[in-house]
């Protein structure tokens, strides 16, 4: 045995003197350090003063059994741990199995032998070790987990506080540039005017951004409801369009939709996710290359999908885009290039309203980003 053995702590519990000391001599020859006792209340009181490695515990004792030791034992959730191995006369299974029920981890019947005991305790010794060492592995990683949650809310709260911030002078941005825009419109050369609307389509842009961050904290946190009613599904399409502004200009853009199809939903939600999904489509494909908005009845679901014939994604990068940043993550491993929010908010808004979301894509043929939403609207929860 190694010095650790030779360290443990076994209680032994017999109030048959000579077996007690039998026993004691028998381990302590063995390099175990060895408490007898002789009753359970005894027991009970060593092993309360000072936790023992093992218990090694007879049965048949007056005042109180083994059985009724043990339970106790494992009632206390200080000594709950100890294993406690039942050395006794008796038998037959009914014992054994009672032993078992009570709490026990073995049995061994007597007469003993030395090589038998010493087997077993070493057996349930090294099992003991390495449960506390498991028992503290797991307790580093709790702590560890606590102090990245911990850094993680901090972080997002700051980044809540920071985005919300951005928000008025970021209105006040875009209003005031829309302003410029019309009073300067007859007065600037067609250079200036187009680095305006530049500047404009990039605060427009800043400004989604940062309503997609805010609203994709609140759904993560259960903190955004949604409006629901009853809307057209072709009219929800042809808001996202409008919403595009000059995005959609000398695009070739199809809308495939019955008039007909309506759902219950979130209409500012359904709209962002359309305009999102539109946005990424006309920036990631030429002028030349067509895209097509359509809606589907699928059973009691709406399918609204967006295709391109464009580049199309690597197969490799299809697991990111849905992630927030993942598209940051596949740009510089050399995917195409967005802000890696507006499909990130797709997907939250979608699960939001009980639906789902995907994307398909063949390099070289092109993309179709799709979900699916419950036609009578998200289940109650």
């Amino acid at each position: 045995m190694n010095g650790t053995e030779h360290q443990s702590d076994i209680l032994i519990v017999d109030d048959t003197i000579a077996n007690l000391k039998l026993l004691a001599e028998m381990l302590r020859t063995e390099g175990f350090g060895v408490r007898p006792v002789s009753s359970g209340a005894q027991a009970l009181r060593t092993a309360s003063r000072r936790s023992p490695d093992l218990i090694l515990l007879d049965i048949t004792m007056p005042e109180m059994d083994g059985y009724e030791v043990c339970r106790r034992l494992k009632a206390d959730p200080s000594l709950a741990d100890i294993p406690v191995i039942f050395i006794s006369a008796l038998s037959e299974l009914d014992d054994k199995v009672k032993a078992f029920s009570s709490g026990g981890v073995d049995y061994v019947t007597k007469p003993f032998q030395l090589d038998e005991v010493r087997a077993r305790v070493e057996t349930h010794l090294r099992l003991r070790r390495l449960q506390q060492q498991l028992e503290g592995r797991n307790a580093e990683l709790a702590a560890t987990n606590s102090a990245l949650e911990q850094m993680q809310e901090l972080r997002d709260e700051l980044l809540h506080l920071i985005v919300h911030d951005l928000r008025a002078p970021l209105s006040g941005m875009i209003l005031s540039l829309g302003m410029l825009q019309e009073d300067l419109n007859d007065l600037i050369d067609d250079d200036t005017r187009e680095d305006l609307a530049g500047v404009y389509e990039g605060a427009r842009l800043l400004s989604s951004m940062v309503t997609d961050l805010l609203d994709m904290n609140r759904m993560e946190a259960g903190d955004l409801p949604l409006e629901l009613e009853s809307h057209s599904a072709k009219a929800l399409v042809e808001l996202a369009i409008r919403s595009l502004g000059g995005l959609v200009h000398n695009r070739q853009l199809t809308v495939v939709a019955d008039a007909e199809l309506r759902l219950v939903c979130d209409a500012s939600v359904v709209r962002r996710i359309l305009s999102n999904l539109l946005d990424n489509a006309l920036k990631h494909t030429l002028r030349r290359v067509p895209v097509e908005v359509s809606v589907r009845a699928n059973g009691d679901l709406l399918r609204f999908s967006v295709k391109d014939e464009g580049q199309g994604i690597p197969a490799e990068f299809l697991g990111l885009v849905f992630e927030r940043f993942g598209q940051v993550k596949a740009r510089r491993t050399g995917g195409r290039s967005s802000t890696g929010l507006g499909l990130a908010f797709c997907k939250l808004a979608t699960q939001a309203h009980g639906g789902d979301i995907s994307v398909d894509s063949t390099v070289g043929e092109g993309t179709t980003f799709w979900f699916d939403l419950p036609i009578d609207g998200p289940p109650a929860s």
